[in-house]
């Protein structure tokens, strides 16, 4: 699932990237502005986020208070990160109890224009929040089962202090996985 959406949001960035370079070419070049490009673009790029937060749950990759948590003891960090995948989890259900109604009303309109249905767009807000809440899901048993270990993102000073230690203790395998 991780690797699917990964690599659709990586051709969607591709694709964004080709449509506003035809709309720049177009505009200034051409003389001639294209409309539907901008909105193309921005809903692709909508498109593009919310199938990437899942990607970055599973990755342990997103934007947190490091800074704050890096500073507890370890199993104070660990309550931390299962507290904000709750909050993830709950956040995500809301997008998904709104979201859905959303897409259903989005039926009957039409993208300003394109003149496609806006359910194509808006349907981005129930799928990206229910491959999320699939991601926290199998995070969950994957760590309760032993078969993931649970994953404490360092902050740049605790990632430091870890790689004086293992240089000390000459470690350089273990210094390669820090670094990466």
């Amino acid at each position: 699932m991780d690797f699917g959406a990964a690599n659709l949001s990586g051709l969607m960035a591709g694709f964004m990237t080709v449509v506003v370079l035809i709309g720049v070419f177009y505009r200034y070049v051409l003389g001639d502005a294209r409309v539907w490009s901008e909105e193309l673009a921005r809903y692709t790029m909508i498109w593009m986020v919310l199938l990437t937060i899942s990607v970055g749950v599973y990755r342990d990759q997103h934007v947190g208070l490091e800074i704050f948590v890096g500073l507890l003891p370890k199993k104070l960090q660990i309550v931390c990160l299962y507290i904000s995948r709750i909050f993830m989890l709950i956040f995500m259900f809301i997008l998904l109890y709104y979201g859905v109604p959303m897409a259903r009303r989005a039926l009957f309109e039409s993208a300003m224009t394109m003149g496609v249905p806006m359910a194509v767009f808006v349907v981005s807000i129930p799928v990206g929040a229910t491959l999320t809440v699939l991601q926290i899901i199998f995070i969950f048993y994957l760590e309760i089962f032993g078969e993931r270990e649970i994953n404490i993102p360092l902050n740049k000073r605790a990632k430091r202090d870890e790689l004086r230690r293992l240089s000390k203790e000459g470690k350089s395998k273990e210094i390669e996985e820090v670094t990466l």
